[in-house]
């Protein structure tokens, strides 16, 4: 496989991924998901991929709020979390198209269904991010934090920082799930991250 760098800080990107490269991974239709963490970094390095490769770009967050007409907030609160997973397992089928890279949402990978899909249909890769680093651009990206929370009742230690308590506990229950759903693991690192 090839590397792919993307720096935010000075907009380098560097790929060598090509077609063949790609369907060879896993003998199946060049499409690539990146799986991981509210902040991890997938659209990001999504957009910045597709646009490398000329290939589609799909975020499954921004895809769902623009044929809703609502926020993810407002999807929620009209359904639950149940009723978006159930609205965000439908859309993946949908946007898994030849030549697109796939950033999905950080609970995708929740639903054993949607974790079969994208590692037999395409190429899926986990963006891999600590609680620090999660916490620390879910602060600083105003659309990040409009968000609901995703996970009720997390009580932290007085002068506890909840937002990291609640990142802790969500990637407890989530890094075996994204590791199970990927091809592969890669570290986004604060400036970028490369996929080798």
């Amino acid at each position: 496989m090839g590397c792919f760098t993307v720096s935010t800080r000075d907009k380098n990107v560097t790929t060598s991924f090509d077609d063949y490269d790609l369907m060879n991974a896993v003998g199946n239709m060049p499409v690539i998901f990146l799986v991981g963490m509210r902040g991890a970094g997938k659209t990001t390095l999504g957009r910045a991929l597709a646009d490398k490769l000329g290939w589609l770009f799909a975020d499954t967050d921004e895809i769902l709020c623009a044929r809703c007409g609502k926020t993810v907030s407002e999807i929620v609160q009209e359904g639950g979390w149940s009723g978006f997973r159930k609205k965000e397992a439908a859309l993946l089928r949908d946007v898994a198209r030849p030549y697109t890279v796939v950033s999905t949402g950080g609970g995708m990978i929740l639903r054993e269904e949607n974790r079969r899909f994208m590692k037999e249909t395409g190429f899926c890769c986990y963006l891999e991010a600590s609680a620090a680093l999660l916490a620390r651009r879910q602060r600083d990206d105003p659309k990040l934090a409009q968000r609901p929370a995703l996970k009720a009742g997390i009580e932290t230690l007085v002068g506890g920082d909840p937002l990291r308590t609640e990142i802790v506990a969500l990637l407890r229950e989530r890094s075996a799930l994204y590791q199970k759903a990927a091809h592969r693991r890669h570290p986004a690192a604060g400036t970028g991250a490369c996929l080798t």
